[in-house]
């Protein structure tokens, strides 16, 4: 995973805008958005079950009721709720393209080295920590915590101090136990818990590795310094005058129309071509001036996962590279090409090329792609 090492914070009007750096690069830009978003907890009430029954519909408080799939419940299907009942779910993605949101009966409460999964026990450890002893040392630190909820280490907590690991586990457990109460008295549809806010987000996730955080006015400051003391972080508080001086220090507003524009050029003279269709989004890749596929394709196959992570693109993708006759060429590229997608935060995978010589790319879906965030936040 790229390592965040600025956070830039900037309010326009009613909107923060979160900007993550890496190395002066804008790698990802996360903005206030509605409650109704993914990871809210909320009590909803049963509506109607969908024309399949296979899911059922649920009333969330938001404009379009929300999709509970069979597989998203807990027990048998012969004990799902019934139209009128009350019922505990959580976003698992935002509503979008004439549909609901998404729901899950299976929740699951993010914090800085753990999940807390309330309806599970034991624990489970990140694929991405390797380490049979590291994997070991942490199992075994949150093994007697485990018992009451299932905690899911992340891949950060690979380097942490196991007392960093409980009081994180323990805060969650906290948190749940508050939204268990809440529950037992509220009147559906009610939110519970919303989601961190983005900076709050961002901190909790790069916060360790972070250097700098620019920050405007006392309020800035505080909450940065709340987030800092809440993780034991070190990283330098910057409190800024003008909170758009951080944005102009790398033209991060230049940054954010070139994620916007369809094309993208590419430092050896040539470009890509990025078009979102229902289905999947297609990239296209031209050589321009330049007289050599391979090399256009390595500085393509790079600023390729660049794009998708900074433009939270999800689903699959198709990259129709320039044509290489030769197979170490093409297994070069699609290596280039994994190894940049492995920088993501996000499940995403280079899954090969297709027959008809197209490379697949399978990028999880979380949140509202950034032109269509940026386009509701302008509204």
């Amino acid at each position: 995973m790229s390592q965040i090492d600025e956070i830039f914070v900037r309010r326009r009007g009613k909107s923060g805008e979160v900007a993550l750096l890496t190395q002066g690069r804008l790698v990802e830009l996360r903005l206030d958005q509605a409650a109704h978003q993914p990871g809210a907890v909320i009590v909803g009430r049963v509506e109607t079950p969908a024309p399949d029954n296979a899911a059922l519909f649920v009333d969330i408080g938001a404009p379009r009721a929300g999709f509970l799939r069979q597989v998203d419940m807990i027990g048998a299907a012969q004990d799902r709720p019934a139209p009128g009942d009350p019922v505990l779910v959580q976003i698992a993605r935002a509503a979008g393209a004439g549909k609901g949101a998404r729901l899950s009966m299976k929740l699951a409460l993010p914090g800085r080295f753990v999940v807390l999964r309330p309806q599970e026990t034991g624990v489970a450890i990140s694929e991405r920590i390797a380490d049979d002893g590291v994997r070991g040392r942490l199992g075994v630190a949150l093994a007697d915590l485990a018992a009451e909820a299932g905690l899911t280490v992340r891949t950060a907590a690979a380097d942490a101090d196991p007392d960093l690991l409980r009081a994180d586990a323990l805060r969650l457990a906290q948190l749940w136990d508050g939204i268990r109460a809440r529950a037992l008295s509220a009147r559906p549809p009610q939110i519970l818990s919303s989601p961190d806010d983005p900076l709050a987000e961002a901190v909790r996730e790069h916060g360790h590795r972070l250097a700098r955080l620019a920050v405007a006015g006392l309020a800035g400051r505080r909450q940065a310094e709340m987030l800092r003391e809440l993780h034991g972080d070190a990283f330098a508080i910057e409190v800024l005058a003008d909170e758009s001086a951080a944005f102009d220090q790398y033209d991060i507003d230049a940054q954010i129309e070139q994620a916007l524009a369809p094309e993208v050029a590419l430092p050896g003279g040539g470009s890509i071509s990025i078009e979102p269709t229902r289905a999947f989004t297609a990239v296209d890749v031209d050589a321009g001036a330049a007289r050599q596929p391979l090399a256009v394709n390595l500085e393509a196959a790079e600023v390729v996962a660049q794009q998708l992570r900074l433009r939270n693109i999800g689903g699959a993708v198709l990259v129709d590279f320039i044509d290489m006759r030769s197979s170490a060429d093409r297994d070069r590229v699609l290596g280039r090409l994994a190894l940049h997608l492995a920088e993501d935060p996000l499940p995403t995978q280079a899954l090969g090329w297709t027959r008809l010589g197209l490379a697949e790319v399978m990028r999880a879906r979380r949140g509202l792609p950034l032109a269509q965030l940026l386009q509701e936040n302008s509204q």
